[in-house]
């Protein structure tokens, strides 16, 4: 007599995780952070960053504000994921919802358009993303690539350019349909980040409001 052996291959897809980041009531252990400028000069670049409230909403945002001297500014908010699988393949999905200031017709300036050359990237890494010093010059120690191209470990799903034809502050939202693929540590920690590579030569100023992030074991 045989024995038959029944074999169920469940898809990938079930062992996904979705991660839900609204910041209706903090800032969920997002932090701000620049790079791509010189030493001494945060004060005349005006950085600024925070959780506060979004003008004309009544809802909490995350913000990031700049005056991009160097025409190549990088503006980012960045947390770490635990939990997941060491030493893992993921393929990540985000979605990306904000909140934008580009004055309706202003389609070009300074090295390029206030809101088509403010280029917006999602980003992953297993280390922390964060800036180092270099001959007088904060770069970031991750591929995030340059302004209008992805690097290693960041890819374009964006710009600025402004949707809304009416109203100072208008929404945008950003999503990856092809996934970035990212491995995590021994410890299955992950960092994400998102934030946009500027070529304008001027202030840039929004407000994210949410970020989903589904991540697949590969």
């Amino acid at each position: 007599m045989k024995t038959l052996i029944l074999i169920f291959l469940l898809p990938l897809a079930c062992y996904a995780k979705t991660l839900d980041f609204s910041f209706a009531q903090d800032n969920a252990g997002w932090v701000g952070e620049f790079s791509d400028f010189h030493l001494g000069s945060e004060v005349d670049y005006e950085l600024e960053w925070g959780w506060v409230n979004v003008p004309e909403m009544n809802s909490k945002a995350m913000f990031l504000s700049g005056n991009n001297h160097s025409d190549d500014l990088f503006m980012f908010i960045k947390r770490s994921l635990t939990d997941l699988k060491p030493n893992t393949a993921y393929n990540l999905f985000f979605t990306v919802d904000i909140v934008a200031d580009v004055p309706v017709g202003h389609n070009a300036g300074i090295g390029g358009s206030p809101g088509g050359s403010v280029f917006f990237k999602v980003g992953a890494s297993p280390i922390e993303p964060q800036r180092l010093l270099k001959d007088n010059f904060y770069y970031l120690n991750v591929d995030k690539g340059n302004q209008g191209q992805g690097g290693k470990n960041a890819i374009v799903v964006g710009n600025l350019q402004r949707t809304a034809p009416t109203g100072r502050f208008y929404p945008k939202e950003f999503k990856n349909t092809m996934p970035l693929s990212m491995t995590t540590d021994s410890e299955g920690k992950l960092w994400i980040f998102l934030g946009t590579d500027s070529g304008y030569e001027g202030s840039t100023t929004y407000f994210i409001t949410k970020v989903s992030v589904q991540l697949e074991p590969q």
